[in-house]
C-alpha cells in the first residue's frame, strides 16, 4: 500500500483544458493510436477491433460513434473513451463500443497522470453537453477494477458489482509447467487419452487461419456448431445475425482493406472441423473471444475443445504472453484453465432526469441477474426455464 502512494506521489495529477467528441473513429486515429501504445487496456480496445465493430454490427445497430478524447493545456491526448450512443426507448444512452463481443471495458489513460473522480465526472460532462441530441446517461458495465496492475480510472464514479466474474491466467514460457499447475496428472493424462481416442477416427491437426478460404471454414465451422448449442439450450442466437458476421470476418481480416485483430485457430479431425477458438492479443495478454466444437456424441466425448485450447495455450506460452483470459460467464472450462477470478463492476453516470431513472432500473435488473447467477441452483432452474420458454415459442 505505501509503494501505491508512493507510485502515486510521482505521477502529475490530470489537468483537462478541452474535451472533443469524435462520431467517427478514423477521426481520432492520432489519438487513438498515441494513447494505444501507451495505456493499460484490454485487447478489446484496440482501433482496429472496435472500428471492425463499428463499420458492421454497429452501424446495423443504429450505434452512433461518440470516441471521447480529452487534451491537456499543451493539447497532447491524455484520455480517450471509445463509446457509441444509441436510441434505447425514450433515451439516449452511451455506452463502449463492441456490444457483447467485448469482455472487459475500459478507457485508454495517459499512465503518468493522477485521475479524480470529480475529473472523470467533469470529463464525462462536457462530453455530454458538446452533442445532439442530448445524452441522458453513460452505462459502463464489465469494466476491470485494474488492469495488468494499474486502476481503472472509471471505477471511482458509483458502481456496483457486475453479474460475473472474469477468469484468467498467467502463462508460462515452458508450456509443460504451465499446465503441470493448473492441470492435474490425472486430468493430463485424460486429454492425452481422448486425443488418442478422437485420432481413432482420422488424422489429428491444427489450423490457424491466414487466407480468406481458412478464414471463412473456421467462421462457417464456428456459427454452425455455436447455432446447434444455443438451439440445445434455448438460447437466442445473436452470432448467426448477418451483421455479427459480418463483424466476425472484418475483424478477423478477411476485408483485404482492414487490418486483421482476430486470431481464428482450428482443429480437425481429417477434414473435418471439429473445434474452433478465436481471440486477441495486445500488450503480452491474449484474450479468448469465441469457441465452438462439434456436438457429434462420438466426437464431442472427446472433448474436442478442451484439445484445441490446450494446443493454443500452449502457443501463447511460447509466444512469449505473459497472461490469458477466457472472457466472463461461468464455464467449466474456464475454471479449469484460468482459475484466478477478478471482479467486475458496472457503473452508470445519468446525465438528465430520465436518466435517473434508467440508472436506477438497469441497475435493478444487473443485481437481480448477479444474484440468479451466483447460485448455482437458481441459475440452473433459470436455464431450464429458458429452454422450455424457447421450445414453446
Amino acid at each position: 500500500m505505501q509503494s501505491e502512494r508512493d507510485d502515486d506521489a510521482e505521477r502529475l495529477a490530470a489537468h483537462v483544458a478541452r474535451v472533443t467528441v469524435f462520431d467517427d473513429p478514423t477521426a481520432a486515429a492520432a489519438e487513438w493510436d498515441a494513447l494505444q501504445a501507451i495505456a493499460t487496456i484490454s485487447p478489446y480496445q484496440t482501433r482496429a477491433f472496435l472500428t471492425a465493430w463499428c463499420e458492421t454490427e454497429g452501424r446495423v445497430n443504429a450505434t452512433t460513434p461518440m470516441i471521447v478524447v480529452a487534451y491537456d493545456d499543451r493539447d497532447r491526448p491524455i484520455a480517450l473513451l471509445p463509446l457509441g450512443r444509441s436510441r434505447v426507448k425514450l433515451l439516449w444512452v452511451a455506452r463502449f463500443l463492441g456490444g457483447k463481443h467485448v469482455n472487459y471495458n475500459l478507457g485508454l489513460f495517459e499512465p503518468s497522470l493522477v485521475w479524480r473522480r470529480d475529473q472523470i465526472g467533469a470529463l464525462l460532462r462536457q462530453a455530454a453537453a458538446s452533442i445532439e441530441p442530448s445524452l441522458d446517461v453513460y452505462g459502463f458495465v464489465n469494466q476491470p477494477m485494474t488492469w495488468d496492475g494499474a486502476a481503472n480510472p472509471l471505477t471511482l464514479l458509483p458502481s456496483q458489482p457486475s453479474p460475473s466474474f472474469s477468469h484468467r491466467a498467467t502463462l508460462n514460457a515452458d508450456p509443460d509447467r504451465f499446465f503441470n499447475d493448473q492441470l492435474s496428472a490425472r486430468s493430463r493424462k485424460t486429454l492425452r487419452s481422448k486425443r488418442t481416442a478422437l485420432e481413432r477416427q482420422g488424422p489429428v491437426s491444427t489450423l490457424r487461419a491466414r487466407t480468406p478460404a481458412e478464414i471463412d471454414a473456421v467462421l462457417a465451422a464456428y456459427l454452425d456448431q455455436k447455432s446447434r448449442k444455443f438451439a440445445a439450450l434455448g438460447i437466442r442466437d445473436d452470432a448467426g445475425k448477418a451483421e455479427a458476421q459480418a463483424f466476425l470476418h472484418r475483424a478477423a481480416g478477411r476485408s483485404n482493406d482492414h487490418p486483421a485483430s482476430l486470431e481464428l485457430h482450428a482443429l480437425l479431425c481429417g477434414d473435418r472441423i471439429v473445434a474452433t477458438f478465436g481471440g486477441l492479443g495486445h500488450a503480452g495478454r491474449f484474450s479468448g473471444l469465441i469457441m465452438s466444437y462439434d456436438d457429434d456424441p462420438a466426437t464431442a466425448k472427446t472433448s474436442p475443445g478442451d484439445l484445441l485450447l490446450v494446443h493454443v495455450l500452449a502457443e501463447k506460452c511460447r509466444e512469449g504472453f505473459a497472461s490469458v483470459d477466457l472472457g466472463i460467464g461461468e464455464a467449466r472450462y474456464k475454471a479449469t484453465y484460468c482459475p484466478i477470478t477478478d471482479p467486475l463492476v458496472d457503473g452508470f453516470v445519468p446525465v438528465s432526469i430520465l436518466g435517473r431513472v434508467f440508472v436506477w432500473i438497469d441497475a435493478l435488473r444487473l443485481y437481480i441477474k448477479r444474484r440468479i447467477k451466483q447460485s448455482p441452483r437458481v441459475w440452473a432452474l433459470a436455464l431450464r426455464l429458458r429452454k422450455i420458454a424457447r421450445r414453446g415459442a
